[in-house]
């Protein structure tokens, strides 16, 4: 629940309007057929640009615009320096997912559908592009929700589903930027 530890202040706003309350889960289990469920995971994390994307604890009771509640008199606000996350982002995930089809013998045309991390939809579209999905393939959901961070991938699996858009032995191919930096892929066959 993101919206209850953002600085909305002048300061904090230009990051605490990407953020949304969300929450989702993905619940995996042994299959029978060898060639379904995930077949495939990387994850990588490079500490050196960590003050790029970071969260920082406040003690609120500083912040005069902020009134604290009886359960807390502390906040935890993303900090965010915007230029060096895309750059690094759209570098990262976009190598990230030549190795992971690589690896597989894939091409672009594929995957069914590309799940990304829901943060920037600018960084999901050039990424897509980049590697030369169809625009369809590259599935959005931030402009309903925003980002909901660690939730945007199983909301986004979610919405996919529940719209019928999955049929067994697809191949999906899910990727995430995030603080840290940390990054990583996912190939699933449905």
């Amino acid at each position: 629940m993101h919206s209850s530890a953002l600085d909305f202040s002048d300061a904090g706003r230009d990051v605490a309007v990407l953020f949304a309350d969300g929450a989702g889960t993905v619940a995996l289990s042994a299959s029978e057929e060898p060639d379904r469920g995930v077949l495939y995971t990387e994850l990588h994390a490079d500490g050196r640009f960590t003050k790029a994307l970071h969260l920082d604890i406040w003690d609120i009771s500083q912040k005069p615009y902020i009134t604290p509640n009886t359960v807390t008199t502390r906040a935890i606000w993303p900090q965010m320096d915007g230029k060096t996350v895309f750059k690094h982002a759209v570098t990262h995930l976009y190598r990230s997912i030549v190795h992971t089809l690589e690896a597989n013998s894939l091409h672009p045309e594929d995957i069914k559908y590309v799940i990304p991390h829901q943060a920037n939809m600018r960084i999901n579209q050039l990424v897509a592009q980049k590697y030369g999905f169809a625009a369809e393939k590259s599935l959005q959901n931030m402009q309903r929700h925003g980002n909901t961070t660690a939730a945007s991938i199983p909301l986004l699996l979610d919405e996919t589903y529940r719209q019928g858009l999955l049929e067994k032995g697809d191949l999906l191919l899910i990727c995430a930027f995030g603080s840290g930096f940390t990054w990583g892929t996912a190939l699933l066959r449905w």
